[in-house]
């Protein structure tokens, strides 16, 4: 598809088309079906296991974090910090 050209009803992908890979969340433990929150947490929690195995540089700042850019607000699911980086920029 070109810049400005129009999509026609037959290009329109369905939803099967757009999911074409499952994402496999067994190790998660959930049940069959599952509420956003409740991926969120099992996400969540997985998550803090695996930066305490990073070390001490990584740090998990927030979960649905409110930024703006410009005039826009926007939400970011997970927001990250990098101590080392942080402290070798502060420097310049």
């Amino acid at each position: 598809m070109r810049k400005g050209q129009r999509t026609l009803p037959e290009d329109r992908l369905t939803a099967e088309e757009e999911i074409k890979d499952p994402m496999v969340l067994e190790f998660l433990g959930l049940k069959d079906e599952y509420s956003e929150s409740a991926l969120e947490d099992a996400l969540i929690h997985r998550l803090e296991q695996f930066l305490l195995e990073l070390g001490k540089d990584f740090a998990f700042i927030a979960r649905q974090k409110r930024l703006r850019v410009g005039d826009e607000w926007y939400r970011v699911d997970l927001m990250f910090f990098i101590v080392a980086y942080a402290a070798s920029s502060s420097s310049i």
